[in-house]
């Protein structure tokens, strides 16, 4: 596999945990610097895409997994 996935510019094992109370937001950059389709997922956390490749995508619904 070539390049790989950062959370927040942050690769594996350099990233920190994300600690957040109930009901507050965190905004997260997830970023698929391979070759390789993945699907991401935040485990029993509901998220929202916001923007793809840096441009604003407007309202968007909730989702448990999306395609990077």
């Amino acid at each position: 596999m070539l390049g790989g996935f950062t959370i927040n510019g942050k690769g594996f094992p350099a990233t920190q945990p994300i600690v957040a109370g109930q009901g507050e937001q965190v905004l997260i950059r997830f970023m698929n610097e391979g070759l390789m389709m993945h699907p991401w997922h935040l485990h029993g956390m509901p998220m929202r895409v916001v923007a793809w490749n840096g441009y604003p995508l407007g309202s968007a619904p909730f989702t448990c997994t999306h395609w990077a």
